[in-house]
């Protein structure tokens, strides 16, 4: 690997396990390489909550703007809660 990564992994995935994403997630940090690496606790292999749903377009915007440079929106109205009304 020669450039960053993003690893998203829902840790109830039947098709990916858990060990599977966090060995690789050790090695490539052991090998001194950038690794982000996201935990969905209630996710299989696909992500039907709209909360994790948005958390993963969030990460996957932030890394993309940092990796490409670029813009990135910095947070959610979700976010916002109660300030929004």
């Amino acid at each position: 690997m020669r450039g960053p990564v993003l690893i998203l992994q829902g840790a109830r995935d039947a098709r990916v396990q858990l060990n599977q994403s966090t060995r690789m997630v050790e090695a490539l940090k052991q090998a001194g390489k950038p690794v982000d690496f996201v935990l969905f606790p209630n996710a299989g292999h696909n992500l039907y909550r709209w909360t994790d749903r948005l958390t993963y377009y969030r990460k996957t915007e932030d890394f993309l703007a940092q990796c490409l440079g670029g813009r990135s929106a910095g947070y959610d109205f979700f976010e916002l809660g109660d300030l929004i009304f």
